[in-house]
């Protein structure tokens, strides 16, 4: 039989196993530490995504992006859907970009990926989405990495913005 001193101590060290967790989670990510932690995955499935369209090059083979800018909001999640409609492969490069985003999936195929994205390779008629959530503003470089096709003008920029403040 445990004695009431034993009890105690199981439930302070429960208590500050818990602490010590809450504390690493808001060193890590605080606004999750703010957050409920039994609502934040239902919260992230149901978030809906403002869906954008990039086009890499065309069917004639024109070397650019369709369109070659985004203004993006931190803190939206978007939808990316790219297409490569030419008859060649094409790269979204823009790791600046990816590493100032968080990525939540990436899908093609029938495949999903998971993690962080630094660029995406389109063969030719191929359809990919890159669901993501830009973090840091900034004026981030794209370019298609492909010998020649940065220069040919297969370049553009993403922009983020920071969330204005909303009145009250």
């Amino acid at each position: 039989m445990l004695t009431l001193s034993e009890i105690f101590r199981g439930a302070i060290a429960r208590i500050l196993v818990c602490i010590s967790l809450w504390l690493a989670i808001a060193l890590v990510n605080p606004p999750l530490a703010q957050a409920d932690v039994t609502d934040i995955a239902p919260q992230l499935a149901r978030i809906n995504a403002t869906e954008l369209h990039i086009s890499l090059g065309d069917r004639q083979g024109q070397l650019k992006f369709y369109p070659n800018h985004f203004d993006l909001i931190a803190g939206q999640t978007y939808k990316l859907i790219l297409d490569n409609p030419s008859p060649e492969k094409h790269y979204f490069s823009a790791p600046d970009f990816a590493a100032a985003s968080w990525t939540r999936k990436v899908e093609a195929a029938g495949v999903e990926v998971k993690g962080t994205v630094r660029e995406l390779e389109l063969k030719p008629n191929a359809e990919a989405e890159w669901v993501f959530v830009p973090e840091k503003p900034g004026d981030y470089h794209l370019e298609c990495t492909i010998s020649g096709h940065a220069e040919a003008g297969m370049t553009g920029t993403l922009t983020i913005r920071a969330r204005s403040s909303e009145s009250v």
